[in-house]
């Protein structure tokens, strides 16, 4: 592993305190990737990054989670990448809050329910009772996937927009399109929208 001091600012705090590490690891069922780690050593922010060794398009990967084993599929997020669940109008934008992440379809899954179980909790008592009967029936889908012990008939569809391409399934079933010159623009200005919070 490399660390390097950079002379750009902070963007939370703006101290010249900001570092990058670099380590390049072998992910299982993925292959070789670069982890980069920017890490402000004033006020402790830090955004982490996978990068493969070949330069990338920009892709949309699909996987629709039918079968237990779908749900064991290696998931390599990339920091700029958007995850949809178009099924139940789900999404999580790329941003300072949401580094890049490996882990499992499972594991996106257990972290969509977490956040649906944190809204539903606080809406609790406020009288938004539409409110809360939508997010339980969310909530009541996305355990039946994660819990799923064999195939179903009425699966749910997973989606990886990333402009930079550095994401990835690792799933035979998983589809790859090239992203559309539109999406790529939608997909960017979020990422300057979400940056912009931080910078101004």
């Amino acid at each position: 592993m490399t660390r390097q001091k950079l002379s750009t600012p902070c963007p939370i705090c703006h101290e010249l305190d900001l570092w990058m590490h670099a380590d390049v690891r072998e992910i299982p069922y993925i292959g070789e990737h670069t982890q980069i780690s920017l890490e402000c050593d004033s006020c402790g922010w830090r955004q982490t990054d996978f990068i493969p060794p070949d330069a990338s398009d920009p892709v949309c990967i699909t996987l629709q989670i039918a079968t237990p084993d779908h749900l064991t599929a290696r998931v390599v997020r990339g920091s700029s990448s958007t995850i949809q669940i178009p099924e139940l109008d789900l999404e999580v934008l790329p941003g300072s809050h949401n580094p890049g992440t490996i882990t499992n379809v499972e594991g996106l899954l257990s972290r969509f329910l977490d956040t649906v179980h944190i809204l539903k909790r606080d809406l609790e008592g406020g009288h938004r009772d539409s409110d809360i009967k939508v997010l339980s029936h969310i909530e009541d889908r996305l355990q039946e996937i994660i819990s799923l012990e064999r195939s179903t008939s009425d699966p749910l569809k997973i989606e990886l927009l990333d402009p930079t391409g550095h994401s990835s399934i690792a799933h035979p079933d998983a589809i790859q399109r090239a992203l559309t010159d539109a999406e790529i623009e939608l997909l960017v200005q979020a990422i300057r929208i979400d940056l912009s919070k931080y910078t101004s």
